[in-house]
């Protein structure tokens, strides 16, 4: 069995006098049965929140953002000794990060204002059977400040 991580998708960057092109081309949406896109305006923070069985992928289209993930042990009382991993999104690098189904995200804005979008493979409905929140003081919330 493969264990699925969190994982930066960087695009391939070409630039020319007339602007520049980004291509994700090993982020082929079909194959990911992306089926739903959605925007926030992040200004402060937000946080904890994922889901068991739904990936989700960010990408920063402006402002900067800082991420942190979290695979809690136990759903409904998990440990306050995980440690986040965490991720720093900014608007001109283009990068998507990509959160497997089993991870709870933390985000804080460090450029205001700051835009993300999240592509989701659940429905709004399967999304919200499959709700998880914790409190925001649960893992290093001291990190953000």
């Amino acid at each position: 069995m493969s264990i699925i991580e969190p994982k930066i998708i960087k695009p391939n960057t070409f630039t020319d006098h007339r602007g520049s092109l980004y291509s994700y081309e090993n982020f082929e949406i079909d194959k990911l049965n992306i089926i739903r896109t959605f925007l926030i305006n992040v200004i402060d923070f937000r946080g904890w929140h994922g889901h068991k069985h739904e990936n989700n992928w960010f990408k920063v289209n402006k402002g900067m953002l800082k991420i942190l993930l979290v695979k809690p042990d136990d759903w409904q009382k998990p440990s306050v000794e995980l440690k986040p991993l965490e991720f720093i999104l900014k608007s001109e690098d283009h990068q998507i990060l990509f959160i497997p189904a089993g991870y709870v995200s933390a985000i804080k804005c460090l450029k205001d204002p700051s835009v993300l979008e999240v592509f989701s493979d659940k429905t709004l409905n399967e999304s919200l059977t499959d709700d998880y929140r914790f409190d925001s003081n649960l893992w290093y919330y001291d990190s953000f400040m």
